[in-house]
């Protein structure tokens, strides 16, 4: 039986905070911590005093950890069902060693494989390409594979010395039919929707794969695979279906679901998240939908089964797909946070940004989650296309406003980000924005961006999100007892 190797690869974090993202960030969780209940709040307090021994030999903080990996626990089963050991290289200790990637040579020396899968963010893919070219130096016949949103909409970019085939697109069907071609008929690989691939000192591009429709065909997650340092986490995440109807500027997932929504049965849903619960020790769930609530009778029937799975559970959604009835369901059946993406207050930039969204949506929203004493928090982007001082000033002072009259606890910022994936990215022109750097490790939503808008430059939307930042942390730390809040996903 052949080797594969899943490559966990490192989340970089900022070596350094100012004082104005501690200062909220400090105030963001001791907010979280307070407003959850009693049980809740026991819970999370024995959570985060939690640390974990990592393979590197230090320790660090359970909460400090990247979110569990579940590309690695979804394609697992897919590669023993084709025939293949699957195994997983964890390099996530190396998000908190500053050039760690010095020594990373002798970690992946003893790992012994035939195929290696990556999967990448844009800001983390310089040191997935090292980490591939050190696989490469180690084991020259390895075949190096990546997949993920980045590689996806990159191919031309990436392929060549160090990667060998990009998985472009959702990749459980598609991965299964590569690692089958490559156990037993290479020369099939003309014949495989859905990939990228290097040969002949060419690259070459084959058809676009069809979505999945029958979402309940893809097997359960390999929960087992998962390195130990993800077996007793607070809150998990689950897909409950896979695609927005929307097509906003801003979003990496427009291009890569087709705005095509998919909904799972919700036994399968069930039967996932009972799966979770055993194997990761979950006492709380995050749904990851993009949408959750763009299907009302889906929601409804979600509602009526979560219960009895004895966790808190929040979502995401936009602030006019969602109604008093839908919100007071939510409620009712352990749902003790709703997260709307309300981006900006100026309905310009709405507007240019394809969000189609009434900016009074995001007050009613909020008000209606208020009436069923649902928890609130609302999501913001500063240095969005078209954003101007003027529009920025009035966002931040929009949803400083929802924290006093308690409408929202809690308030996300961060600054928008030219993602590859996006239609900003395809089209800075139509937006009329300047993107300043092709280096991928610089597109991050909590530094200098890398773009400029045709009324600000990078610098001055940095320190428009600074002053956000400072203003809401005034804000959440001057309103006191509301309602319980979410916790974080």
């Amino acid at each position: 039986m052949r080797e594969l190797v899943f490559v966990n690869s490192p989340f970089i974090r900022k070596n350094h905070l100012d004082s104005e993202e501690q200062e909220f960030f400090d105030v963001y969780f001791e907010k979280t911590k307070k407003m959850l209940n009693e049980e809740q709040q026991s819970q999370y307090e024995k959570y985060l005093s939690k640390s974990v021994n990592l393979s590197s030999g230090m320790s660090v903080p359970i909460y400090d950890l990247p979110a569990p990996p579940l590309w690695i626990s979804s394609l697992s089963p897919v590669a023993k069902d084709a025939g293949y050991s699957p195994n997983v290289l964890d390099l996530t200790y190396l998000s908190f060693v500053e050039h760690a990637l010095d020594n990373v040579g002798e970690k992946i020396h003893d790992t012994k494989g035939d195929i290696f899968l990556f999967s990448s963010f844009t800001n983390n893919y310089h040191i997935v390409e090292k980490i591939a070219q050190h696989i490469k130096k180690s084991n020259p016949d390895a075949i190096n594979i990546i997949g993920g949103h980045h590689a996806s909409f990159m191919a031309d970019n990436i392929l060549g010395k160090t990667f060998d085939i990009v998985v472009r697109g959702e990749g459980e069907k598609t991965v299964e039919e590569l690692l089958r071609a490559l156990e037993w008929d290479r020369s099939r690989l003309n014949t495989i929707d859905g990939i990228s691939y290097f040969a002949q000192n060419t690259i070459h591009h084959n058809a676009d794969r069809k979505l999945i429709e029958n979402l309940d065909s893809l097997p359960m997650p390999d929960y087992d695979i998962l390195p130990n340092t993800y077996k007793d986490i607070f809150s998990g995440r689950i897909f409950a279906s896979r695609g927005c109807p929307m097509k906003c500027s801003f979003c990496a997932e427009s291009l890569w679901s087709k705005n095509y929504p998919r909904y799972r049965s919700v036994d399968r849903v069930m039967e996932e998240i009972e799966l979770m619960k055993e194997k990761l020790n979950i006492r709380d769930l995050w749904i990851n939908d993009e949408t959750f609530t763009s299907k009302k009778e889906y929601v409804t029937a979600i509602c009526d089964s979560i219960p009895e799975t004895g966790l808190s559970w929040s979502c995401q959604t936009r602030a006019d797909f969602v109604n008093e009835k839908t919100l007071s369901k939510m409620k009712n059946s352990g749902c003790d946070a709703v997260f709307f993406g309300a981006e900006s207050a100026d309905q310009n930039i709405l507007d240019i940004n394809n969000k189609k969204l009434d900016v009074r949506k995001i007050t009613d929203a909020c008000s209606l989650a208020k009436s069923v004493n649902m928890p609130v928090a609302t999501n913001w982007l500063v240095g969005l296309p078209g954003e101007s001082r003027e529009s920025a000033i009035k966002t931040i002072e929009y949803a400083e406003k929802l924290i006093l009259k308690g409408l929202t606890n809690l308030v996300d910022y961060y600054i928008c980000a030219p993602y590859p994936s996006t239609d900003i990215y395809r089209r800075p022109e139509h937006y009329k924005v300047k993107i300043n750097s092709s280096d991928f490790s610089k597109y991050r939503e909590d530094t200098v961006s890398v773009m400029d808008t045709e009324y600000l430059d990078a610098a001055s939307i940095h320190k428009l999100w600074k002053y956000g930042l400072s203003t809401f942390a005034s804000a959440m730390k001057s309103v006191e007892n509301v309602p319980n809040s979410p916790n974080v996903p």
